[in-house]
């Protein structure tokens, strides 16, 4: 599978692969598949912790679609690579442009509102990385290169109060590492 998300409690394995369409779902105890997506060219970014909600997004836009099948809920383009929190009230995405001295931002958008929220991003040049949420989904993780344009450039990672915007650095990095899809502790 080019990508895949299991559902915690196993009952749920999401996937798409190179030559399909689209997200599609397995039910490995109820042994039927099911269409996930919400356009043909949807990818999968996340799967909610409880394994209700799936977050799709396609080149123009990002997605938010209940596994019980009902329509998905576009909540706005320009989020490749969010997450979506572990109580599932918030999507978390970072968001600029790749070139030098481009502002980069990290974004939470509440799909039951729609309210946006602009948490301050640390100071720098360089691009941010996708977003991870904390286990308890107070904080966010991420890395911000220094130089957006320079692959090995020495970067930082940042944790990041989601409630109160409050940074700090845990780490720094010689080279560019993007945070990858797991959730940390």
């Amino acid at each position: 599978a080019r990508q895949y998300d299991i559902a915690p409690d196993g009952r749920l394995l999401l996937a798409r692969w190179d030559t399909q369409v689209g997200v599609r779902g397995f039910s490995p105890s109820a042994g039927h598949e099911r269409e996930f997506s919400a356009t043909d060219d949807s990818m999968l970014s996340d799967l909610s912790s409880d394994g209700r909600a799936v977050l799709l997004y396609d080149r123009h836009a990002l997605f938010l679609r209940a596994t019980d099948g009902s329509p998905p809920l576009r909540l706005g383009e320009g989020y490749d690579g969010a997450r979506l929190s572990p109580d599932g009230k918030w999507v978390a995405t970072t968001r600029g442009q790749v070139n030098v001295g481009a502002p980069w931002k990290v974004v939470l958008v509440n799909p039951a509102t729609a309210e946006k929220r602009t948490l301050p991003a640390p100071s720098g040049l360089g691009e941010l990385s996708n977003v991870a949420w904390t286990r308890g989904g107070r904080a966010l993780v991420y890395g911000r290169r220094d130089q957006a344009i320079v692959p090995s450039s020495p970067g930082a990672y940042s944790l990041q109060d989601v409630r109160t915007g409050a940074l700090r650095v845990i780490a720094f990095s010689l080279c560019d590492e993007r945070s990858s899809d797991s959730r940390f502790d």
